[in-house]
């Protein structure tokens, strides 16, 4: 059964900032033992990135504890507006425990 975890998700926007990014259509839900997330990532300045980028997710659970952690990597090269990724993890029995998705960009 899916359920929608949307409500759990966090940007971190001066990290965005910093990297001339910022994140749209995000989405999460969970179904089985899996999160999932899909959304994009969108150079603010306008259609290309100044440096490669990687799209970072992480999930945590109410105490603060990180249950698990995907990434997807994006070069400046083969960029133009936008990237969309979908990104799945594997939590088993933790996937129920998740109350907090971070997804940040970083500086790859």
């Amino acid at each position: 059964m899916r359920e929608d975890m949307t409500a759990f998700v966090e940007r971190a926007p001066l990290m965005e900032q910093r990297l001339g990014v910022s994140f749209a259509g995000l989405y999460a839900y969970g179904d089985d033992q899996y999160v999932h997330v899909n959304g994009e990532m969108r150079s603010s300045a306008g259609d290309q990135l100044s440096q490669d980028v990687e799209i970072v997710v992480n999930l945590y659970d109410a105490g603060g504890r990180m249950l698990g952690t995907m990434n997807e990597y994006v070069k400046a090269d083969a960029f133009f507006g936008f990237e969309s990724f979908s990104l799945s993890e594997d939590l088993e029995e933790d996937q129920a425990q998740v109350t907090r998705i971070l997804v940040v960009a970083k500086k790859w």
